[in-house]
């Protein structure tokens, strides 16, 4: 049997050798943006892109089909819709964090949630041909400069 203080001595050796692991994982060295064990410190965006041979990426959406639907049921709804159900999600509000007036020179708007991911994997279907997982500092990189100011208010 252990006294307190051989105790409390064992707990400071422990604490003196601790070593805690590398914040860089292997998808950060080969930069692979499909991967969500990247730049830990945080937070990814998912981000899609439409067309094979399209620079532009955006965030999944849809559109309003069903007009009894609240928009966090259509949010929810487009999710699935593009990255398969496989995907979850938790909402952090039923309303929209952000809106984007006028999308792409036409008078649609485009409402924005914020979520964050519990678990699975983004299947995307068809229609779609990639995703990736960036920063906020990397999305101003890969989406449109208009839709980079509508959401970098929101994204954090």
């Amino acid at each position: 049997m252990i006294n307190q203080q051989q105790f409390e001595e064992e707990q400071e050796e422990e604490l003196r050798l601790y070593q805690p692991g590398s914040r860089e994982t292997e998808a950060d060295k080969i930069t692979d943006l499909k991967s969500l064990h990247r730049k830990l410190q945080d937070n990814l965006i998912l981000l899609v892109r439409r067309q094979k041979d399209s620079v532009t990426w955006e965030m999944p959406f849809g559109e309003v089909t069903n007009t009894n639907d609240t928009l966090q049921q259509v949010a929810s709804k487009s999710l699935s819709d593009t990255c398969g159900t496989d995907l979850k999600v938790h909402f952090l509000s039923n309303a929209p964090t952000a809106v984007m007036k006028k999308y792409k020179n036409k008078n649609d708007k485009v409402f924005f949630y914020k979520v964050n991911y519990v678990t699975g994997c983004v299947r995307l279907h068809e229609g779609y041909f990639d995703h990736i997982w960036v920063t906020r500092k990397e999305m101003k990189d890969f989406v449109d400069a208009e839709y980079f100011k509508t959401i970098k208010r929101f994204i954090f």
